[in-house]
This record gives structure tokens, sequence and C-alpha cells, in this order.
């Protein structure tokens, strides 16, 4: 559960109020080695 906190939960919260995402917005994650996790809209 921490682990998903910490590598997908808090970086989205940050992009989402960092106003990276609009209202109603359909997020898809992806994650490449070296990269991690990559959000998209």
């Amino acid at each position: 559960k921490r682990a998903i906190q910490t590598h997908l939960e808090n970086p989205l919260a940050q992009r989402i109020l960092a106003g990276d995402f609009l209202p109603g917005s359909t997020v898809h994650v992806d994650y490449k080695d070296g990269e991690g996790f990559i959000f998209r809209a």
C-alpha cells in the first residue's frame, strides 16, 4: 500500500494540483523502465 502511495498516488496528486489535468479528464498511466510512471490525459 505504501509503495502505491509513494510511486503512483502522490505524483498523480501533485500533477492534478499543478493543473496538468483538467476536471473530468481521464488519466492514463504507463510505466517505463528507467523513467518510472508516466501520466497522460
